[in-house]
């Protein structure tokens, strides 16, 4: 008897907990991605009316990476120099699409972006899947 209770009880906690929260439960595993792939979620409707209100498509990758081939209307501005780049920016009510080759340095350049007070700060991630 005792040794049913040892299971018995944390599996009735852990389908109490999932019966409570649901499936949002687990969100905790993966945070930070959450919030990127939330800004992600940018179809291609969406990305060309960005593009016609002035939006600004910058590559995060580096210098070289950017000359082997990129989007087309893309600047390059790595990311380890975002920081200094708001004049080349512009406003920072000002669309900015970002991406990279995995999708990790567009998710680091726009929390820079964010934390620099740009408001619409949009990360497809990776390049190839545009």
């Amino acid at each position: 008897m005792r040794n049913q209770l040892f299971w018995i009880l944390p599996i009735a906690a852990f389908a109490l907990l999932f019966v409570m929260r649901g499936p949002t439960m687990f969100s905790f595993f993966n945070s930070a991605s959450a919030q990127t792939s939330a800004t992600a979620a940018l179809n291609q409707a969406t990305f060309q009316e960005l593009m016609q209100q002035g939006a600004i498509l910058v590559d995060v990758r580096t210098a070289g990476e950017f000359a082997g081939g990129h989007m087309r209307n893309a600047v390059s501005i790595p990311v380890d120099v975002i920081n200094g780049a708001t004049a080349q920016l512009g406003a920072t009510d000002r669309p900015v699409i970002l991406y990279c080759r995995s999708g990790n340095r567009s998710g680091q350049a726009a929390r820079i972006l964010r934390s620099l007070g740009y408001t619409r700060v949009h990360d497809i991630q990776v390049a190839r899947s545009w």
